[in-house]
């Protein structure tokens, strides 16, 4: 633990308040709980697509904690030790402590602490959705609760698996329904090594059920205070509504994400990668059988190819950065297909009985195996490290770690006398990973220099030389101060919260952000007469591409807002515009708008 404590220090320090992303998202996720600890209640005064869980939760933390910036660093940087140490403790109890450790670097390097792209927030530590990470950790804690019933049944771990199970369905869909297969899977190991009754079944089944309930009986008793039973029954259900309700999966954005938009040419992409992934295990395997020179040259081969990768960084930084997305395309692209594969070889290897691969043994693998392949449900065909990569691969990414690093020496040392170099080189190989991950991640984090905010809500973004936006914000946080009073309040159209919380002035608008996404769960209608309602005094017009949406600019797109921005014309007029005109063109602007009448 002690070689982990000094990586997470290192990557903690070196990349402090680089994390947030600056207008999406990630303002959100801060100025929700800020208005929650204020008074305001969560579906009835501000609209939100997934479960309570992660709102109320930073609301406490801020009302224990100060609200602040400073605050959810901190508290995410805790749930950050927890899930190493969760996942510290479960593959050590799996396999060794070499594995463990392996699986919570590459944890930390490619999960907790990267960025891959221009956009931020997609880490750990400032995520673009509390829900996803809060799932995320809840979710290993319910495995291991699991676990531990299979090894020691005792009734209190199965009581806090139910009430972890039911805080989950708290979070996201892609988060809870995986966990509830594995729930499943995992009750069905605990009749089959208890040898239970049909009555006993029966009870340790409800015992889980209702402990999932308490979390949601107590949410629906808070919410039905507070609005109509039917609107609290629908805020406790968080996404399930929107996933039957609405045709949102069928958004160019989720179907690119989940690869359905192209389905021949990814499953093609997918089964390449797999290819190439298995030539480069049969290297491996194949340096199992051969003397101590060979064995040398390709340790001597990983060493140059790391030194390479450093150099190519330092002298050519785009191209090196194009080689290790590849690298990495190779690797998540068949995450799917290898996870699969691994079930299917544990339960071989399990029917063919193999001494060294025992049923009772192998259960929390194969648990931890089960919620890694389905999280990648929704990119099952597009699975990569960019963007939500961080999140939804990364239990495959540790399962993956585990086949490589322990369970294929495993099957060598017993089928073959020796796996001990196929197991150095699987760490090479993981390491190598991480320390690619780290120079891409350094590639973005190094642009990050510029101030935005102050005091315990300070955070650094790009700078001006890099680009436009950081610069426009603090230039339109200065100009409201000069122009408005502290009274008067805006609305930041189509996103940037962040600027409502950095100032302090709450949005009388109840909608976080207009994107096609919330336009085809709420339907434009419904926004349309909210912001009527609201009518604010000031509305803040802030670029945004939708190019992720195969979309138009907001309100120049009869799929983006655009009765939303044709009101908004005939009710407000400019009062100041910083920089370029925004949704134009690619050029960042922002625009105030005063309210005519």
């Amino acid at each position: 633990m002690v070689f982990i404590t000094i990586v997470f220090m290192i990557l903690t320090f070196w990349t402090w308040r680089k994390w947030p992303d600056l207008l999406r998202d990630f303002g959100r996720e801060i100025y929700i709980p800020w208005q929650i600890n204020v008074g305001k209640v969560l579906y009835k005064d501000i609209a939100y697509r997934h479960g309570p869980l992660a709102p109320y939760l930073n609301a406490i933390w801020f009302r224990f904690f100060g609200v602040s910036l400073n605050t959810l660093i901190y508290c995410n940087l805790s749930i950050i030790i927890t899930i190493v140490s969760l996942i510290f403790v479960q593959i050590k109890d799996i396999c060794d402590r070499t594995t463990s450790v392996m699986a919570c670097i590459v944890f930390l390097c490619t999960a907790a602490f990267r960025q891959f792209n221009e956009m931020g927030s997609f880490d750990f530590v400032c995520p673009y959705d509390h829900s996803a990470t809060h799932g995320i950790v809840l979710s290993f804690f319910m495995i291991y609760c699991l676990s531990s019933y299979l090894r020691k049944p005792k009734k209190l771990m199965l009581v806090l698996a139910g009430l972890t199970c039911g805080l989950v369905f708290l979070t996201k869909v892609e988060i809870f329904a995986p966990l509830a297969v594995t729930g499943i899977v995992g009750m069905m190991f605990i009749n089959y090594k208890s040898k239970l009754g049909i009555r006993n079944v029966y009870k340790i089944f409800l015992l889980f059920v209702v402990s999932m309930t308490v979390p949601l009986t107590l949410f629906l008793f808070y919410f039905s205070s507070k609005m109509p039973f039917s609107q609290a029954l629908q805020g406790v259900l968080g996404d399930w509504v929107f996933i039957f309700k609405t045709h949102i999966t069928n958004i160019y954005f989720f179907k690119k994400g989940m690869g359905t938009d192209q389905p021949i040419y990814n499953i093609a992409r997918a089964i390449f990668s797999l290819i190439i992934l298995f030539i480069i295990m049969c290297v491996g395997l194949i340096q199992e059988r051969v003397g101590h020179k060979t064995r040398m040259a390709i340790v001597w081969s990983f060493f140059f190819l790391g030194l390479y990768c450093t150099l190519g960084y330092l002298f050519y930084k785009n191209i090196i950065l194009n080689i290790i997305l590849i690298l990495f395309d190779i690797i998540y692209r068949p995450l799917f297909l290898t996870t699969l594969l691994l079930l299917l070889l544990i339960g071989y290897l399990i029917y063919m009985k193999k001494e060294y691969i025992k049923h009772e043994n192998m259960a929390p693998f194969i648990l931890l195996t089960i919620f890694g392949m389905l999280t990648l449900g929704k990119m099952i065909l597009n699975c990569r490290i960019e963007g939500y990569g961080f999140i939804l691969p990364m239990p495959a990414m540790l399962v993956n770690v585990i086949l490589f690093v322990w369970f294929v020496p495993i099957i060598l040392r017993n089928e073959y006398g020796n796996g001990e170099t196929f197991r150095k080189l699987a760490i090479l190989w993981f390491s190598l990973i991480s320390i690619c991950a780290l120079i891409i991640s350094n590639y973005y984090y190094s642009k990050k220099d510029y101030v935005i905010g102050k005091g315990n809500d300070y955070f650094l973004s790009y700078g001006p030389e890099y680009a436009t936006d950081g610069l426009a914000v603090n230039m339109a946080i200065k100009r409201i101060k000069e122009t408005t009073s502290s009274d008067d309040n805006f609305t930041p159209i189509p996103e940037g919260l962040i600027i409502n919380y950095l100032m302090r002035r709450p949005s009388p608008f109840r909608y976080d952000d207009i994107t096609p996404g919330e336009l085809t769960s709420y339907g434009e209608s419904a926004i349309l007469d909210s912001l009527k309602n609201s009518h604010p005094k000031f509305i803040l017009l802030i670029h945004r591409s939708s190019m992720e949406f195969g979309v138009g600019f907001f309100g120049s797109d009869p799929r983006n807002g655009k009765r939303i921005m044709d009101w908004i014309k005939s009710q407000y007029t400019c009062v100041w515009q910083l920089l370029n005109e925004p949704l134009k063109d690619n050029n960042f602007g922002i625009e105030m708008l005063q309210r005519v009448n």
